[in-house]
This record gives structure tokens, sequence and C-alpha cells, in this order.
């Protein structure tokens, strides 16, 4: 764990901003907890996930170039490639939408291999690998999907009903952040467009006010 949260660190540079603070603690705590042990076995659905995951809580990044590295900066602090993981996330979300149906899906070797696997050590990037397919097949997350699938795949279904029952309230947490930080540039705006309204209110007046001056002391020196 220590490895991974200097890696990262050494990658990204610099200390991580506080919304994304949790987001970089959390992945990097669950994804090392599963790859040490003896049952890990890597899989597509997993980088699906760990895209999944990233794309959706590190919007709150200043920009896309804040977002992507970020998202480099874990994957080299799980000694993993960038690349490699965002190429393998896309060849699987397309498997999954040319298959039609969670069947067919099933039927695939990667869920196959899933399947046959002795004791397989879950994770939460898998878990988010889950719910990012069962939309591409039709089948929308919700607790009888995950126990369909669990079953299929040899997954305690309590725990996955547990991650998504998380990442769905921490979905909701974020928007509201998002919210609240619109709001509160929305708020600032308002705030420095009344500013620009007063100062350019006082600057007219300042103008007719010398207007006036210059209008008085025209008809003073007509008059003399």
């Amino acid at each position: 764990m220590g490895d991974a949260k200097v890696a990262f660190q050494q990658a990204y540079g610099r200390p991580v901003g506080g919304v994304q603070q949790g987001f970089v603690a959390e992945l990097l705590t669950s994804s090392v907890v599963a790859m040490v042990s003896p049952s890990y076995l890597p899989s597509r659905v997993t980088s699906v996930g760990f895209e999944a995951l990233c794309k959706e809580f590190l919007t709150g990044a200043v920009s896309d170039e804040e977002r992507e590295k970020l998202r480099t900066s874990l994957i080299y602090g799980l000694g993993q490639d960038a690349s490699s993981v965002s190429r393998e996330a896309t060849e699987m979300a397309e498997l999954a939408s040319t298959c039609g149906s969670e069947d067919a899906l099933f039927a695939t070797e990667d869920f196959k291999t899933l399947a046959a696997a002795t004791n397989f050590k879950y994770s939460y990037s898998f878990g988010a690998g889950l719910f990012t397919l069962m939309p591409l097949v039709g089948q929308e997350p919700s607790d009888e999907v995950i126990e369909r699938w669990c079953g299929e795949l040899n997954l305690p279904s309590s725990r996955v009903k547990k991650d998504w029952a998380f990442y769905v309230d921490a979905t909701r947490k974020l928007d509201e952040v998002k919210q609240m930080i619109l709001q509160m540039a929305a708020q600032s705006k308002r705030k420095e467009a009344a500013k620009l309204k007063e100062e350019a209110d006082k600057a007219a007046a300042e103008a007719s006010e010398a207007e006036g001056q210059v209008s008085a002391e025209g008809a003073a020196e007509a008059k003399d």
C-alpha cells in the first residue's frame, strides 16, 4: 500500500485537491488489497470499472489535463500501463455492446474465465465494471440483476450489492457538490456583475455631473 501511494505521488507530483482526495485514497486502497491477494485475476472488466470510476468521480478536477494526470498517476501507482487499461476498457465495452444480451456476454471468454476461477478476488473496480457493462446488454443495475450476475460468476452478491449502494450514494453526493460549486460560481458572477453595474452607474453619474459643470461654466462664460 505504501509503495502504491509513493508511486502515485511521484507521478502526480503535488497534493491532491479536496474533492478528489477521498476518491484517490479509496481507489488505491481497494485496488491494492485485491491485487496482492493470491486469488487476484486480471480482467478487462476491472479496466472497464476503473475507467468508469475515474470518469465519474474525477469530473470535479480543474481541467481535462488535470483529470488525465490523476488517472494516469493512479494507474502508475498500481504498477500498470495507462494506455493498456484504456484499451482493455474500450475493447470490453465494445464486446458487451455487440453481444446484445447478458447470456451472450456470459458466454464470452472473459466471463467464462471469471466464472471458472477459484475463489476469485473481487474488487470495487471490478464491481464498477459490472455496473457499467449491465446497461450495454440491456440490464439496468438492480438487486435482482446483481444476484443473477453474481450467480453466474460465483461472486458474493451481498458485497456487490453493498458496492452498488455505495456507488449510487457517492454519485448522488458528488452531484450535490457539483450543484453547490455551480451555485457558488453563479453567485460569484452575480456579485461581480452587480459590482460592475455599480461602478458603471457611479462612472455615469460622475460623467453627468462633470458635463453639468462644464455646461454651467460655459453658460457663465457666455453671460460674462
